[in-house]
């Protein structure tokens, strides 16, 4: 449970520092599988703590 707790603070922490990022390089920046991440990002969109920006080809995260 310590790892995801980790995970969530440090995709928070990097869209902080990064302002609008992709699901990959979310990924790559937490040194986690895409698929995780995708989950774990959509749980933080679920909880109200980011938003999703989705255009016709990408889907972009950021802090609410």
């Amino acid at each position: 449970m310590e790892t995801k707790i980790n995970k969530k603070e440090q995709i928070l922490s990097l869209l902080d520092q990064q302002g609008i990022m992709s699901t990959t390089a979310i990924a790559e920046g937490t040194k986690a599988n895409i698929h995780i991440t995708k989950e774990r990002l959509n749980k933080l969109a679920e909880e109200g703590l980011i938003d999703i920006i989705q255009t016709p080809k990408y889907v972009y995260w950021k802090l609410r």
